[in-house]
């Protein structure tokens, strides 16, 4: 059976997923299956170094639908996923994760909600005890802290998701290289529905998003879709002037009506201290957006190829 006009792109991101790749392709290809839909496999490998695209590559040799995209060397999850939707040429693309806590056993259900008229279908997630406390609560954070910023984002969303082929359209005309594509796709706007899921153990291997991963993914979004942080430094800016202010009153009464020197040094310290603490964090939330600035004007590739399979001969 045909998906509409076409098929389904599915993109799968891979670094070093050796252990998950075969189980991975079974489960998709029987979800697929199971739908009598036409569909493509397209993994990009993101400078793994293991046997991971040895893997794919066994993988195509027996289904040509498999799809393979080598990138020059390791980009990072986004910029994998871009290359994914760049090369994708489905009616719908699905994106998920290589490590199988995206169960493919979803698919189904992505497929119904978009025949159903979503053209965006995304996931949220619910942790369970086998997850650690550390990354519930990172997520909370995040979370929490867009909110606060004003970014639109679904709480426990994920990027595993379906997309209709114009969202996908719109999506490749963004080439901004600080790239949050979970905040880009929800700024698209479109009709949306949600299938909540909750978050397998991991079947092989360890997780590739350490604490700094995650520090720098949230400071990606709230950096690319919020000013806030400068309002918010210089509302702080002005809220120590006018406690100087304040206190500069104080001294000159001290001073000229009671006659009294204001004694000690130690609330002149407080007083450099905090302003220059102030002034410095100031600095570097304007230096954060500048050198996000910086590499933008460089308008260098998002990504590099180093080998494709199934792939250039079609874009040809």
């Amino acid at each position: 059976m045909q998906y509409g006009a076409g098929m389904i792109s599915v993109i799968v991101p891979v670094f070093n997923e050796e252990g998950n790749v075969e189980k991975l392709y079974a489960g998709i290809t029987s979800a697929l299956q199971s739908q009598g839909v036409s569909y493509e496999l397209v993994f990009v490998d993101d400078g793994s170094t293991d046997r991971s695209v040895k893997l794919l590559t066994g993988l195509r040799e027996k289904d040509p639908q498999v799809r393979i995209i080598a990138l020059g060397r390791n980009f990072g999850r986004q910029m994998a996923l871009t290359a994914g939707l760049d090369h994708a040429h489905g009616s719908a693309v699905i994106m998920m994760d290589a490590d199988l806590q995206h169960p493919p056993e979803l698919l189904p259900q992505l497929i119904a909600a978009h025949l159903a008229g979503a053209e965006i279908v995304y996931t949220t997630r619910h942790y369970t005890t086998a997850v650690g406390w550390g990354k519930r609560l990172s997520t909370a954070l995040f979370y929490k802290c867009a909110a606060f910023m004003g970014i639109a984002l679904p709480e426990s969303g994920t990027e595993f998701m379906l997309l209709d082929q114009k969202v996908v359209r719109y999506l490749r005309q963004t080439r901004e290289r600080t790239r949050f594509l979970r905040g880009i796709i929800f700024w698209l706007g479109f009709k949306r529905a949600a299938v909540s899921f909750t978050v397998p153990k991991r079947y092989s291997g360890t997780t590739k998003y350490s604490l700094r991963t995650m520090i720098t993914a949230a400071l990606d979004c709230i950096f690319s879709f919020s000013a806030a942080p400068l309002y918010v430094a210089g509302y702080l800016g002005a809220l120590v002037s006018a406690a100087g202010f304040v206190y500069g009153v104080y001294v000159l009464y001290i001073k000229f009506i009671k006659g009294v020197a204001v004694p000690g040094w130690t609330s002149i310290v407080l007083a450099v201290l905090g302003l220059g603490g102030m002034q410095l964090m100031s600095l570097g939330i304007v230096g954060a957006y500048l050198g996000r600035v910086y590499e933008e004007i460089k308008a260098r590739p998002l990504y590099t190829i180093a080998n494709s399979w199934g792939i250039a001969d079609r874009d040809a």
